[in-house]
């Protein structure tokens, strides 16, 4: 992701040889001169690569369950050490904000009538909105945006927004209460919006990063139920460290994918089954309990032990997750794996900074470690 830029403006735009438009672009002259930068920036470039083949390499798999963090956490390290986001890149990222605006409210008008209740709109209005499809770069159509305005005052969408039974993902309320901007037809997202813009992750992406006098490579795989069975085809490499995020607001919620399991229990018995799994050859994981954010406003309203009875300590914050810390640090084979935990927000830059920091350097001390350099 992040690559060198010394290239930029080495073509002299205003000469011939590199002007289409010019009469003299098709000369042998020019094409010798076009032939020369060629091989001048093929050299550079080979011994950029050399450089960076030369370089420290670590890889680090990002694991945990669906809408844990893992892409936000990723996006982090985009804004911190890559370049940040590209206009294009932002406008890709206005079609997933927009696309799973209308899909979660789709699926909340669903649910709403599948428990007998009902919307306030016209019958063929419910019927557009529930068939349309956004797309990619197109602005949403007027009629649309009446009836997402319409949903956003329905006492029914307001009740099944609090109840957390209903399943939607952490980022739906924070688009939702900002609806002036986001259905503008110019919405450009800002990199709060980009960290705050759920997409599901469906292929295994690998990011590179260059931090300091190493090369960092972060492998981001799905956490979906029908996922993960590709996981086990990393544990086997050269990996350096593992960083599993849990959210810790997922005692109150329920799978997208199974409304009958509990997202904390799955969260644990994933954690459970990787620890014990003898392919992967770590030590140490690193345990990111994630979302700390949206922690105080859900233990007011949803209360830990009606959701979660198998919690006996205090309902605030400090009690939770110093259990979520034991839980997990228990869950691991202790005769195989250490469990290193830090509490996380991956949605504010200033505190992932220091994370970001911490994780490094403890996957730093594992691999000198390892190698006896310690």
């Amino acid at each position: 992701m992040s690559q060198n830029n010394a290239l930029e403006g080495s073509i002299p735009s205003l000469d011939p040889a590199f002007d289409p438009s010019s009469p003299d672009y098709d000369t042998p002259r020019a094409r010798q001169k076009r032939k020369q930068l060629s091989k001048e920036i093929d050299k550079q470039l080979t011994q950029e690569e050399r450089e960076r083949q030369q370089k420290k390499r670590y890889t680090v798999l990002l694991l945990g369950a669906g809408d844990s963090g893992k892409s936000t956490f990723l996006k982090q390290l985009i804004l911190v050490h890559g370049k940040g986001f590209t206009l294009q890149e932002r406008i890709e990222f206005r079609y997933y904000i927009l696309n799973n605006l209308v899909n979660s409210l789709r699926t909340i008008i669903d649910q709403i009538e599948h428990t007998g209740g009902s919307v306030k709109m016209d019958r063929k209005q419910l019927q557009r909105f529930q068939k349309f499809e956004v797309e990619r770069n197109e602005v949403l159509p007027q009629d649309i945006v009446s009836s997402i305005w319409n949903l956003k005052g329905d006492e029914a969408v307001l009740k099944a927004i609090d109840d957390p039974t209903f399943y939607k993902d952490d980022t739906f309320s924070f688009f939702f209460n900002k609806l002036e901007s986001v259905l503008k037809p110019m919405f450009t997202p800002s990199d709060e919006d980009v960290l705050n813009c759920r997409r599901v992750t469906e292929q295994i992406t690998e990011t590179f990063f260059e931090i300091k006098d190493a090369v960092w490579s972060m492998v981001d795989v799905s956490g979906q139920r029908d996922k993960r069975s590709r996981w086990t085809h990393y544990f086997d490499k050269n990996v350096s460290g593992v960083i599993f995020l849990v959210s810790c607001v997922g005692y109150c919620q329920v799978l997208a994918e199974d409304p009958t399991v509990n997202r904390m229990d799955d969260a644990l018995e994933l954690f459970t089954q990787l620890t014990h799994n003898t392919i992967l050859k770590l030590d140490s994981i690193i345990v990111l309990l994630n979302k700390i954010d949206l922690l105080e406003e859900r233990l007011q309203k949803y209360p830990i032990k009606q959701h979660y009875p198998k919690y006996l300590g205090q309902n605030d914050k400090k009690s939770w997750l110093e259990y979520l810390a034991t839980e997990f640090e228990e869950a691991a084979d202790p005769t195989r794996v250490r469990t290193r935990t830090f509490k996380t927000q991956a949605t504010d830059t200033n505190l992932m900074k220091k994370i970001i920091v911490s994780v490094q350097q403890c996957v730093v001390e594992r691999t000198t470690a390892e190698i006896g350099l310690a």
